[in-house]
């Protein structure tokens, strides 16, 4: 299961819940941003290598990086959002 939500029949209702684990915490964004600078790293090194497996590898984890980066970032600006006054 990818995991980002899971629908379940409750009374013929249809739930969708969001497992709170499987969120990104915003206040994680330095560390994000830390673990893409070295994974953008590795990668340069690993094609200067000639590593396909490990260039394959670290192209997917960036992917993952970049997809958590954009999630945290929704968040933050839904957050916002609802801090403004209607």
């Amino acid at each position: 299961m990818t995991g980002q939500s899971i629908a379940a029949s409750g009374g013929g209702k249809v739930i969708l819940a969001r497992c709170r684990f499987l969120r990104v915490d915003p206040s994680q964004l330095p560390r994000i941003d830390e673990m893409t600078s070295n994974a953008e790293s590795r990668l340069a090194e690993a094609n200067d290598r000639a590593w396909p497996g490990e260039v394959a590898a670290l192209e997917e984890s960036l992917r993952h990086l970049r997809k958590r980066r954009d999630e945290a970032e929704q968040q933050l600006r839904t957050a916002g959002a609802e801090l403004l006054p209607d």
